[in-house]
């Protein structure tokens, strides 16, 4: 499963994100092996667009889906371009690309948190740079930067976070 996930826009419909996801998916199949799928989760802004861009059994329209968590639990791959959903899919180490077409006019139009080129994901423009980006994937160079990333933003995740709060509590009760 492939979750593809752009954020949100000061656009009124979803041609920005008609692209040819029938290509993708299949580089991801030759990638990574298996029959891919896509969840397309746009923005909420332009949901009422997204059934429009479901042109296929592959293409599963998940915009409405209430929980974005969940849709990030099921898929094995996201694609996104400046959401902060690759922050949260990032510490499975599950692959991230990302894809802005947009990426000058959404610089200026919203600003970015972050560098683009301090991410631990290569960011493409064109369909060509994210099919060479799947192609070229390599999952001991993408675990590297992702630790790396952590360790210069702060972050310490083990994901042993519930169980650590739920031992505190059960003390503090007892």
């Amino acid at each position: 499963v492939v979750l593809y996930a752009p954020t949100w826009r000061d656009v009124e419909d979803a041609c920005l994100f008609a692209w040819n996801y029938e290509k993708i998916l299949d580089v991801l199949s030759s990638k990574f092996g298996g029959d891919f799928i896509m969840l397309l989760r746009l923005h909420p802004n332009i949901a009422k667009d997204s059934g429009e861009l479901c042109s296929s059994n592959r293409i599963i329209n998940a915009s409405h889906h209430p929980d974005m968590q969940e849709l990030l639990a099921i898929s094995d791959v996201l694609i996104s371009d400046y959401s902060s959903c690759f922050f949260e899919f990032s510490i499975t180490y599950k692959p991230v690309f990302l894809y802005g077409p947009d990426v000058a006019e959404y610089q200026k139009e919203r600003g970015l948190l972050f560098d683009l080129t301090d991410l631990p994901f290569e960011m493409t423009t064109s369909l060509s740079e994210l099919e060479m980006s799947i192609r070229h994937f390599d999952d001991i160079a993408y675990r590297m930067r992702i630790d790396q990333f952590c360790e210069r933003i702060g972050l310490q995740e083990t994901g042993h976070g519930a169980e650590h709060v739920s031992r505190i509590l059960l003390q503090h009760l007892s």
